[in-house]
C-alpha cells in the first residue's frame, strides 16, 4: 500500500469515528449523515479563484505593511 493509499485508510477511519459517512462518488448519498465525506472528487481548475486568491493576498500583505 502506498503512504497516499495509507493516509486515506486512516483518515477515513477518523471521519467515521467522527460521525461522518465515507463514500465514493458513484454511492454518494447526502442524506446518509450529518456529515458526508467523498472521496477523490475530481474538480476543474478554474484560474479565476486563483486570481482572486492573489489578490486577496495582495490586499492584505497592503494592509499589513500599513500597519
Amino acid at each position: 500500500m502506498t503512504p497516499e493509499q495509507k493516509a486515506r485508510v486512516s483518515i477515513d477511519t477518523l471521519l467515521a469515528a467522527a460521525g461522518w459517512h465515507v463514500c465514493n462518488v458513484s454511492s454518494t448519498n447526502l442524506h446518509a449523515a450529518t456529515g458526508v465525506a467523498i472521496r477523490e472528487v475530481e474538480a476543474d481548475v478554474d484560474p479565476k479563484p486563483r486570481r482572486a486568491q492573489a489578490l486577496q493576498q495582495a490586499t492584505l500583505a497592503k494592509t499589513l505593511a500599513a500597519t
